[in-house]
């Protein structure tokens, strides 16, 4: 027994002590930091249609507002802490014609954002009769979350873009998943 108990020792002191050292580190896999996200309080900044925005996100002119009623109105809302800003455009509409223009136009624009990356599809309708269009890109890309609100008067969408170039979406999902969030309470309550 005392043999055997020897020979096991032996074998454990020889495999721990026969290692060769190298200097290749052994690659490690990519941790992300854990973000803070916003909460979900909600006020109304002032927009068209009572278009409501997260309290913590800061709403600017993007420099571009209209001139007169019939002039779309470009917006950012801007959240800080996650590095990235929702770009908005609300679009009068006086007529099927303009609404079905401008409409067309911004599907075109979503699925060039789009590219050859998956999206994944939210739809929703408000109790203000917006028929709203989420898509939320998988994929290396620019623009990973964008929307189009469709009612009576008014088309609104908007794309967020986050400040560093084109991020991998799985490393900023929580931020994507807050604003969309954000989006979602916007779009069920616009009027």
């Amino acid at each position: 027994m005392a043999a055997i108990t020897s020979i096991a020792a032996l074998c454990c002191l020889y495999g721990c002590g026969n290692r060769q050292t190298t200097d290749t580190g052994i690659p490690r896999p990519v941790a992300y930091p854990r973000p803070v996200i916003y909460d979900t309080l909600y006020t109304s900044a002032g927009l068209p249609a009572d278009f409501e925005v997260n309290a913590s996100a800061t709403v600017t002119d993007a420099g571009k507002s209209a001139t007169s009623e019939n002039q779309p109105v470009w917006v950012d809302i801007t959240y800080p802490a996650y590095g990235a800003t929702l770009h908005c455009t609300f679009t009068p509409v006086d007529d099927e014609a303009s609404r079905e223009k401008a409409m067309d136009n911004r599907l075109e624009r979503m699925a060039l954002n789009v590219g050859d990356n998956m999206a994944e599809q939210t739809e929703l309708t408000s109790p203000g009769g917006f028929t709203t269009i989420i898509l939320s890109t998988m994929g290396r890309t620019l623009t990973p979350l964008q929307f189009l609100s469709v009612g009576d008067c008014w088309v609104i969408s908007g794309a967020m873009r986050f400040h560093a170039e084109a991020v991998e979406t799985d490393s900023v999902r929580p931020l994507i998943d807050a604003v969309k969030t954000d989006i979602i309470h916007a779009a069920e309550n616009i009027r």
